[in-house]
C-alpha cells in the first residue's frame, strides 16, 4: 500500500484517490455505491467476484480480457474489455465514461441486467440441480 501511495504522490494524483486497505465484505455494497466505475486490472482471473459485484451494483465496467471474465463483460455493451498490459487503453475507457454518462448509465444498467438474467444465484442453482437431474435420470 505504501508504495502505491507514494507513486499516487509522485504523480501528484494522491488527493483524488482514495487507499482504502482491507475492506470488509459486510461493508463493501457500500463502497460501491460510492464508485462512479469499476475497474479492475489484472493479468489472471478465473471468474472474479468483484466483477460479478460491480455489475450486480450497477456500475460501469472496465476490465481485463483474461480468464472468465469476457463471459460476463461483452465489451461496448455492458462493460468494456481491454487487454491486460494495456493501461493506455484501460485509461481511455476510464475517461470514455467520465466524458460520456450517458452511455455510461445505458452500459452499467445494462450490466446490472447481465446479472439478472446470467449470474442470479437462482439461476445458477436452477442450472445445477438440472445437471444433476438429467445425469439422475
Amino acid at each position: 500500500m505504501a508504495k502505491l501511495v507514494n507513486y499516487a504522490v509522485k504523480l501528484g494524483v494522491k488527493e483524488n484517490l482514495v487507499f482504502t486497505g482491507y475492506f470488509p465484505d459486510r461493508k463493501l455494497p457500500r463502497l460501491y455505491q460510492a464508485a462512479d466505475i469499476f475497474a479492475f486490472s489484472t493479468f489472471y482471473e478465473n471468474l472474479p467476484f468483484a466483477v460479478l459485484e460491480a455489475l450486480s451494483t450497477g456500475l460501469p465496467v472496465v476490465t481485463t480480457r483474461v480468464g472468465g471474465i469476457p463471459e460476463m463483460i461483452e465489451s461496448g455493451r455492458n462493460g468494456f474489455l481491454v487487454e491486460p498490459s494495456d493501461s493506455r487503453e484501460l485509461a481511455e475507457k476510464i475517461l470514455f465514461y467520465l466524458e460520456h454518462p450517458a452511455v455510461a448509465a445505458e452500459m452499467a444498467f445494462s450490466a446490472r441486467r447481465t446479472i439478472e438474467v446470467r449470474f442470479d444465484w437462482r439461476l445458477i442453482v436452477k442450472r445445477v440441480l438440472d445437471v444433476y437431474a438429467e445425469a439422475l435420470s
